[in-house]
């Protein structure tokens, strides 16, 4: 088991907000950060798989070819179950309550698009239920993850280059549609892959950053600048709040989608920050640093168990449930499950690498022993 360190605790932080943020009414949502920010949690985890690919491929850069397989068939099988289960949840709301537009409001319109059609997209990924769309974005930046690292091998300079040609071809209109829904993927995977590269390359070069950032009189101003700047402005409605007031210029500034390039600069700075301030959360709370850090270090699971959560509260909205001690008890009850969560699974995992190491799954011969498996501690 890992140690608690500052990518699984941003990790974890970023998994909580993400939840909060998807349930309906939720007055927590007042306190997650995009709403000072105009970027949000969804650039941390995408920045964060980035920086952890770049840790992953320096312990074991052998294997690259199967943990890339391994990693794919795990976002997708947690990206299935998630989807059906979450249909069961919104069709047994559907028949208690009588409510027909639950599934037209999340965008998953069986009625509209047919049953099996709405499932097969779902299987091969080309479907998605709003609100839980970020792992079918995972799955292709870890299928670019191979032609990624090798284009590093060979220069950052050519990685970031042929990044940012492809996130200006997006801006430009390359995108992907949903199938059979025809609506655009929440996230442009297109332009997406910029922040997932810039923290594939932060984190390969991470001592040089590091370094650079505490040793320059004004990287940490000029980011702590932006980044009160763009608090003003989004308190002010800068960006307008809703996407059809928006301009052409400032959609291309500001928009999620497509990640704009304001969005960019202003997370990129926001990291710096957090970078900074880490080491001072760690001391004055130790306790958020020793949950949010086992929460990130199982954090496929733990979205898995977040997004369920999220869309039981979804459910709980259009009962009319609602108040501030309702919040903060669903919210509460919510982290202590994917506290439990990550906690089960750590354990089983633990169990498994016992038994690998003491030989139990090694071939038995009579003429040699079993020969322990090395195991893989590198972030994942």
């Amino acid at each position: 088991m890992r140690r608690a360190n500052v990518i699984d605790f941003w990790r974890g932080f970023a998994l909580i907000e993400i939840f909060i943020n998807h349930v309906p009414d939720n007055g927590l949502w007042r306190f997650t950060h995009r709403q000072f920010s105009w970027s949000d949690a969804a650039e941390l985890l995408v920045f964060l798989a980035g920086w952890s690919i770049a840790l992953r491929m320096a312990a074991r850069p052998g294997d690259m070819g199967s943990f890339v397989a391994s990693r794919l068939m795990k976002i997708y099988v947690v990206h299935v179950v998630v989807t059906l289960l979450l249909v069961g949840i919104y069709l047994i709301a559907q028949q208690r309550l009588g409510d027909q537009a639950i599934f037209i409001d999340y965008h998953f319109n069986m009625e509209l698009h047919g049953v099996t059609q709405m499932l097969i997209g779902a299987l091969l990924l080309t479907e998605h239920i709003s609100y839980f769309n970020i792992l079918p974005l995972y799955f292709l930046l870890t299928l670019s993850v191979i032609p990624m690292v090798l284009l590093a091998r060979v220069s950052y300079g050519a990685l970031l280059s042929v990044s940012f040609g492809v996130y200006v071809l997006a801006q430009m209109g390359l995108s992907l549609d949903q199938w059979p829904s025809g609506r655009f993927w929440a996230f442009n995977p297109f332009a997406w892959q910029l922040i997932f590269v810039l923290g594939f390359v932060a984190g390969s070069r991470r001592e040089e950053l590091a370094s650079r950032i505490d040793k320059s009189s004004f990287i940490f101003p000029v980011a702590i600048v932006i980044v009160v700047v763009s608090a003003m402005c989004v308190r002010l409605g800068i960006p307008a709040p809703s996407s059809s007031d928006r301009g052409a210029l400032e959609a291309f500034l500001f928009h999620k989608n497509n990640e704009g390039v304001v969005r960019v600069l202003q997370f990129m700075a926001l990291a710096i920050v957090g970078y900074r301030l880490s080491p001072l959360v760690a001391r004055l709370a130790p306790w958020a640093w020793s949950i949010c850090s086992l929460l990130g270090r199982n954090s496929l699971v733990v979205f898995g168990a977040s997004a369920l959560a999220a869309g039981v509260g979804q459910v709980l909205d259009r009962y009319g449930i609602y108040g501030a001690l309702y919040d903060l008890s669903f919210a509460s009850a919510a982290v202590l499950f994917f506290i439990f969560v990550a906690m089960v699974r750590e354990h089983v995992r633990e169990r498994m690498r016992q038994r690998v190491r003491a030989g139990d799954f090694a071939p038995q011969t009579r003429t040699e022993p079993a020969v322990a498996v090395p195991v893989d501690r590198a972030a994942a």
